[in-house]
């Protein structure tokens, strides 16, 4: 039997990383992770309701929810956990993020690796309008998981998540060498497939 916590609040918990694995729903609430809590990225769903991370068929591993006031901050790679993601980005964001920037709480950290402008080419036809790059495109992640990186876009969050698996055991290496992430066979890039959006980022309030 998979180990698993007690379904938690989806708002985030302002306890540090070293204090991830508390009880009980947090006393504070700030913009919470959005909609039902269900995340599916092909054969890799993120459970807030089970708090956990699915991603081999019936296994389930524990995922948890290390944010803060200034991130989102979600892992399934503590203790004897050995999930797939971990990752901190920005609650809170400006106009741009630029190559080198990062994101930390604890040992979860997460930096931008590359940044991949939109297509200029004027839209010529209804393929061009429902596949080309609108926005600015930021693969982020960190050597600590090095066959996952985050497809992410400001406004959207994350938006895909690439696993190199055994074929690209240090991915994060070879996008921060050059490797072009479209470039990567189909069956290494997982898209966001369900509705709600994955740990956006927004403007402050003045």
């Amino acid at each position: 039997m998979v180990a698993c916590y007690p379904p938690p609040s989806f708002a985030a918990q302002r306890s540090p990383v070293s204090a991830m694995e508390t009880r009980g729903p947090p006393r504070n609430f700030f913009p919470p992770w959005e909609g039902s809590g269900v995340y599916a990225f092909g054969p890799l769903l993120l459970d807030f309701n089970h708090h956990g991370e699915r991603f081999v068929p019936g296994q389930l591993t524990p995922m948890i929810d290390c944010s803060t006031t200034e991130v989102f901050c979600l892992t399934s790679r503590r203790g004897s956990a050995v999930g797939v993601v971990a990752f901190a980005v920005p609650r809170w964001c400006g106009s741009s993020i630029a190559v080198g920037d990062g994101w930390r709480n604890g040992d979860v950290n997460t930096v931008v690796l590359a940044r991949i402008e939109p297509s200029q080419e004027p839209i010529r036809n209804s393929v061009d309008y429902h596949t080309r790059q609108t926005a600015t495109v930021y693969y982020l992640g960190d050597e600590s998981n090095p066959r996952v990186v985050y497809e992410y876009t400001i406004g959207n969050g994350i938006v895909a998540i690439l696993n190199g698996l055994n074929q690209y055991p240090n991915l994060v290496a070879d996008i921060r060498r050059g490797l072009d992430p479209a470039s990567l066979p189909l069956q290494y890039r997982f898209r966001l497939s369900t509705l709600d959006r994955l740990a956006p980022c927004r403007t402050r309030a003045r």
